[in-house]
C-alpha cells in the first residue's frame, strides 16, 4: 500500500499543534484575558497567512472596520508575496511580513483585537494571534484552539464565498460589519503604464480586448494549453479580438506555448505587481482564465470573466451573485469543451456590446 507524504505532514501538524497547545495551558493557565466588548474595539490585527487570491477576498473585511467602526486602525499580518494586494489601500493602517523583525513586536503593540481568518487550523497563524495579546483573540473554532482564541467561531459546514464568510466570522465574534466587495486600489501611475503597454502592442481604446491565463500552479486547476489556443483564435477570427495573454511567476512556458499556437504575435503581461495587472486587467473586455489568483484580480476590477473551475470548490471562490462571472463547473477542467468557453464568452461579449 502506497503511503501518502500528505499523511505524514497532516499527522506531524496535529503534533506541533497539540504541543504547543500543551506549553501555552501549562506555562501561562491564566492565558485567556478578562473579556472586552466588541464594541470597545479600535485597534485590529487581522492575520492571514496563505495565498494571494484569500487576502484579496479578506480585503471587504479591511474597508468594513474602517468605516463602520470610528476611530479604527487595521495592521495586517501576512506573508511576504501577498502584500501587493493591499497596495493604495485607504482601508489599511500598517503591514506586517510574518517572520519580520517587526513581527515579533506584534505582542507589544496593544491591539484590541486580532483576528485569524484562515478557515482551516494554521499553527503559525494561530501563535500570532495568542502573541498579540489582545483581549478578543478570534478564529475559526477546531480541535486546539482554546489555547490560542478567547473567542472561537464554530465553522458552518455549508459552503459560502469566502469573502462573505469573512465577515461572518467578523460579525459572529461581535464586530458590527456590513459587506463590501473586494477590491483593489490602482495608481495613477499604474493606470499610465497600463495604457502604455497597450499602445505598445497596438491595441486601442475601441479595440475589445480578450484576456488569457493559462497559468495555475495547480495542474488540475489548468484548462489545456490548446484549448485555449482554439477558442481564442475562434474569438479572433469572429469578432476581431485582440488578445493578451498574462503569465504568473513560473508560467512563461505556458504563455510561451500558448502565444505559439496563436502566431507567436500576442503581447504577453509579465509578472508584476498585482495592482499594475488589475490596471491592465481593467481595460478588457473578457478574461478567460482558472481558478488561480488572477482570476480574483479580475473580479476585484469588475471584470466580465469565464471562469474555468473544473471540480474546484467555485462555492467558496466565486460569488453568486456576480452576473458577470460565467461559471464552468463539475468535470474536470481538461474535460471541458472549447465550445462551452466559446459560448459564455460570446454571452459575456454580447451583453456589453448590446448595451
Amino acid at each position: 500500500m502506497k503511503f501518502h507524504t500528505s499523511i505524514i505532514r497532516a499527522k506531524y501538524r496535529n503534533a506541533l499543534a497539540k504541543t504547543a497547545a500543551f506549553i501555552i495551558k501549562a506555562s501561562d493557565p491564566h492565558s485567556r484575558p478578562a473579556p472586552t466588548s466588541p464594541d470597545s474595539a479600535k485597534k485590529f490585527l487581522i492575520i492571514r497567512l496563505d495565498r494571494v487570491g484569500d487576502m484579496l477576498l479578506t480585503t471587504p473585511v479591511f474597508e468594513s472596520i474602517k468605516k463602520n467602526i470610528p476611530g479604527s486602525s487595521v495592521t495586517v499580518l501576512l506573508n511576504k508575496y501577498s502584500r501587493g494586494v493591499l497596495k493604495n489601500s485607504p482601508y489599511v493602517d500598517n503591514i506586517i511580513e510574518y517572520g519580520s523583525k517587526e513581527a515579533v513586536k506584534t505582542a507589544s503593540a496593544l491591539y484590541d483585537a486580532a483576528v485569524v481568518l484562515t478557515y482551516d487550523f494554521d499553527l503559525k497563524s494561530a501563535l500570532a494571534c495568542y502573541k498579540s495579546g489582545a483581549a478578543i483573540r478570534a478564529g475559526f473554532k477546531d480541535k486546539y484552539t482554546d489555547a490560542f482564541y478567547t473567542v472561537e467561531i464554530e465553522k458552518d459546514p455549508q459552503g459560502k464565498y469566502e469573502a462573505r464568510r469573512n465577515i461572518e466570522l467578523m460579525r459572529k465574534a461581535g464586530f458590527k460589519l456590513a459587506y463590501y466587495n473586494p477590491a483593489l486600489f490602482v495608481s495613477a501611475q499604474e493606470d499610465a503604464e497600463a495604457a502604455q503597454f497597450y499602445a505598445e502592442n497596438g491595441i486601442g481604446a475601441k479595440d475589445l480586448v480578450v484576456g488569457l491565463h493559462p497559468g495555475s500552479k495547480r495542474k488540475p486547476r489548468r484548462w489545456p494549453v490548446n484549448s485555449f489556443a482554439c477558442a481564442a483564435s475562434i474569438l479572433r477570427e469572429k469578432y476581431g479580438v485582440k488578445l493578451v495573454i498574462s503569465a504568473g511567476p513560473g508560467e512563461c512556458r505556458l504563455s510561451r506555448g500558448l502565444n505559439k499556437l496563436l502566431g507567436g504575435k500576442v503581447p504577453v503581461l509579465r509578472p508584476s505587481s498585482i495592482t499594475g495587472w488589475a490596471a491592465v486587467y481593467k481595460r478588457m473586455n473578457l478574461f478567460i482564465c482558472g481558478d488561480t489568483g488572477p482570476i480574483h484580480i479580475a473580479m476585484a476590477v469588475g471584470l466580465p470573466i469565464v471562469g474555468i473551475y473544473g471540480k474546484s470548490d467555485y462555492i467558496r471562490w466565486a460569488p453568486a451573485d456576480n452576473s458577470k462571472l460565467a461559471i464552468l463547473s463539475g468535470k474536470k477542467c481538461a474535460d471541458i469543451g472549447v465550445f462551452e468557453v466559446v459560448s459564455a464568452a460570446e454571452r459575456l461579449l454580447a451583453e456589453q456590446t448590446h448595451k
